[in-house]
This record gives structure tokens, sequence and C-alpha cells, in this order.
């Protein structure tokens, strides 16, 4: 499987959006954001497309960019999508990226992500 390279597509003052398109059964995974070293706070996913039969969406984040785990939402659910979806996670991972889980070879899917910059970033 190929992973799919995320492109950044705007940089506003507090936002920074990253796009992987198209995440596909072959081309399955998004390539891993750093997100802790951009200085980010929230993240919101915007998960649209074809999913075919059972396509299915996770988030996904790592500490060590080798091992990988679906992450949760504020209410503390695995952050999936097998339709379009508006997603926020809750936890704060150093990679984090989406990942096609199933589907048939309709299965096509954008997802972008606004990162919003944290409220401060010096400790």
């Amino acid at each position: 499987m190929a992973t799919v390279a995320g492109t950044y597509q705007h940089y506003l003052s507090d936002h920074k959006v990253v796009t992987w398109t198209p995440l596909t059964t072959t081309n399955a995974d998004g390539s891993p954001i750093s997100y802790a070293s951009n200085g980010m706070g929230g993240v919101t996913f915007q998960i649209a497309g074809t999913f075919g039969a059972g396509g299915t969406v996770v988030v996904e984040g790592s500490n060590d960019g080798v091992t990988y785990f679906t992450l949760n939402d504020q209410a503390n659910a695995a952050v999936t999508a097998a339709a379009a979806a508006l997603k926020t996670i809750r936890d704060a991972p150093l990679y984090i990226r989406p990942r096609v889980t199933a589907g048939d070879g309709t299965t096509s899917i954008t997802v972008t992500a606004a990162f919003q910059k944290a409220a401060f970033t010096t400790y």
C-alpha cells in the first residue's frame, strides 16, 4: 500500500489546514503530521467522499511514529467515520494520521484537518 502525502492548503494566523486525498483501499493511510512540534492545540477532521461498501476511516495517533492507535473524541468514543463527518479529537499525540480500514474499489475519501494553534506554546 502507498501512503498519501498530506498537503498544506492554507496557513492562517491561527490554523494549519492539511488535506489527504484520495484515501482508498490501496492508498489507505495518510502521511503522519507532526502534531505537537507545530505548536498546535485542537484539531478537527472533515471526512468526505465515496465510502463504498463498508468504507471506514479512523484517525490514529502515535508517540513513536511506528505504532498507531485509534484516537478518541471529547466523549471518549473512537474517532471513526463510515459516512461524511466532522470529528474533533481529544488526544494530543506526537503524530496524527487518517487511515482507511475498510471499503471496496469505489472507496475514495478526502480527509481535511484544521489544526488550531495552541493558546500558548511556551512552558
